[in-house]
């Protein structure tokens, strides 16, 4: 299952091969592989965990924010040119969701070895908050059986 922006489209004057040779870009990490690691293994694969820049403010847990709900711990990750949050539980370090950021749809995907229309993953796209038509990333969401559930 997933979802797109439609904000990377190649326009119709550019040559197709272009965003077929995008495409074809080797993944940098298997995010997929990733969604069911702890944040503890998460750190041992990606490298150390960073704080969140500071000012950060995640557009779909912006709302919650606001209210009494309790809002998943983040950590950012950097590896290989590729920035992610992982939202996760402090109490059980179970993750929840990888925000991978970027502005660039396709490459995002290609790098992350993601596939729309899996069914062990979500994959959506995150606008900014104040600025509803540019990209931030996107989110991968685990969805398949025995994988954290989602609680959105």
């Amino acid at each position: 299952m997933g979802a797109c922006s439609g904000a990377h489209e190649p326009p119709h004057t550019q040559p197709v091969g272009v965003v077929a040779k995008a495409v074809r870009n080797k993944p940098v990490l298997n995010v997929p592989s990733l969604l069911s690691l702890p944040i503890g293994e998460l750190g041992q694969r990606l490298g150390p965990q960073m704080p969140v820049p500071h000012g950060f403010i995640d557009p779909v847990l912006a709302p919650l924010a606001k209210t009494d709900e309790r809002i998943d711990s983040s950590a950012l990750f950097r590896y290989q040119g590729l920035s992610l949050i992982a939202s996760y539980d402090y109490r059980t370090g179970q993750v929840s969701n990888l925000l991978l950021l970027g502005t660039d749809e396709q490459q995002l995907m290609s790098s992350a070895n993601l596939q729309l229309g899996d069914d062990d993953y979500l994959v959506l796209p995150v606008f900014e908050e104040h600025h509803l038509s540019r990209l931030l990333g996107i989110r991968v969401i685990a969805t398949a059986v025995g994988q954290q559930a989602i609680r959105y």
